[in-house]
C-alpha cells in the first residue's frame, strides 16, 4: 500500500509575524532579482558593502546622479508624461 505523505504547512504559519516575515522574504527576493537583472556581481556587491558608509553614500549619490543624467530614462519619464 503506497503512503500518501500529509500536505503541511510551515511552523511559523502558525505565529502572528508570520506574514510579515513573509512579507520581507518576497522583498528580499525581489531584490535579489534586482541585482541579478543590473547584473551586478557577488564580488561587485561584497566589495561595496565592505566600503565605509561615507564610501557607500558616495557611491549612492553617484547612481542617482548618473541616473538622473541618463538620456535613455529621460525619453522614458517624457514619452509618459506626453
Amino acid at each position: 500500500m503506497k503512503r500518501r505523505l500529509a500536505k503541511s504547512v510551515p511552523p511559523a504559519f502558525f505565529f502572528d509575524d508570520y506574514h510579515e516575515q513573509a512579507g520581507m522574504l518576497k522583498e528580499q527576493v525581489e531584490l535579489l532579482a534586482l541585482v541579478r537583472d543590473a547584473r551586478i556581481s557577488s564580488a561587485q556587491l561584497r566589495a561595496i558593502l565592505e566600503l565605509s558608509p561615507e564610501a557607500r553614500q558616495a557611491i549612492v549619490s553617484l547612481v542617482e546622479a548618473t541616473a538622473r543624467d541618463d538620456p535613455r530614462r529621460n525619453r522614458g519619464e517624457q514619452g509618459e508624461t506626453a
